[in-house]
């Protein structure tokens, strides 16, 4: 088998941008060992702000790639943990939360009136927003409690389980939940420990 090698866009992607931000960085799920950074890849920031309608452009300056790579550790560490941010913690996210991003107006819709929102800045300070926002409105709906690392513990994607019991183990069960299904049924023919 060859050397893992994943693109610059997720074959997984989520309901949230805090989600798709955060697995942004990732490990190899086969056990490589190898952290791999797609922040670092301009085809990936590309996807990601039109993804989610963002208006920011290339090229990313340092100091925001910086930033931007901050808030993701940030909210890896309070979305692996579930718990509510700490006061240093808090602080941090309501700076982030306080760049101008969007207002609210008053448009025409389909059906007639309708609120909606229109940037009032763009750039990168949006995107540091916008995925602020996104994790805040998790924690604030308790959204939270469904969010979850995959348990290959080669892979460490975290994924909002919406299963029925809040069962669900894996990123993506026909990957990592094969990947260790095969394991352990190799270790049990083999008479070894399971994974």
């Amino acid at each position: 088998m060859g050397r893992y090698e994943p693109g610059p866009i997720p074959h997984n992607t989520f309901d949230r941008p805090c989600l798709d931000f955060v697995n942004s960085e990732f490990t190899d799920h086969l056990g490589g060992g190898q952290v791999y950074d797609r922040l670092a890849l301009a085809e990936w920031r590309t996807w990601f702000v039109r993804r989610w309608g963002l208006p920011a452009d290339e090229p990313l300056p340092p100091v925001a790639h910086r930033e931007l790579a901050d808030l993701r550790a940030l909210l890896r560490r309070l979305m692996e943990s579930r718990a509510e941010p700490d006061d240093a913690e808090r602080a941090r996210l309501n700076l982030f939360l306080s760049r101008p991003a969007q207002v609210r107006e008053l448009v025409r819709g389909e059906d007639g009136p309708a609120l909606g929102l229109r940037w009032v800045s763009s750039g990168w300070q949006v995107v540091v927003a916008a995925v602020s926002a996104s994790y805040a409105e998790m924690l604030v709906s308790g959204e939270i409690e469904q969010v979850r690392v995959c348990e290959n513990p080669d892979c460490l994607f975290i994924f909002r389980d919406e299963s029925r019991n809040r069962s669900r183990r894996w990123c993506d069960p026909a990957i990592c939940g094969n990947l260790v299904k095969v394991r352990r049924h190799r270790a049990r023919i083999r008479g070894g420990r399971s994974v």
